[in-house]
């Protein structure tokens, strides 16, 4: 698996500054969050994931790009925020990883090559 493969999920919510928002789509080496209210572009993050397995995984990211009001606009995605992580434990990546082999992967190009 590729820190660049995005995968759909359902039950993943995000931590951020005491709000908890839906993950649309999760790799190993990012995410996406829906919100009305994202950070700000480049701004550093430290949130807790939390997956259907009742698991919750410490991680820290950078916010890479928004969609919406101060960024691109992509029709797929509802209004929110990529985050590329920086650092994610080896025994975290092997939980998401396990997540992920279930889940189905997003066909569309990736957000970096927009």
């Amino acid at each position: 698996m590729k820190p660049r493969d995005r995968f759909f999920v359902d039950g993943v919510w995000c931590l951020v500054d005491g709000r908890s928002l839906r993950v649309a789509n999760l790799g190993t080496g990012g995410f996406f969050a829906e919100t009305d209210r994202p950070p700000r572009l480049g701004q550093t993050l430290v949130m807790d994931l939390r997956l259907p397995t009742k698991t919750s995984v410490r991680v820290v990211g950078q916010v890479s790009w928004i969609n919406g009001p101060g960024g691109p606009h992509v029709d797929e995605l509802p209004p929110g925020f990529g985050v590329r992580l920086t650092r994610l434990e080896r025994a975290d990546r092997d939980v998401i990883e396990a997540l992920l082999k279930h889940s189905a992967p997003v066909l569309a190009p990736s957000l970096d090559e927009l």
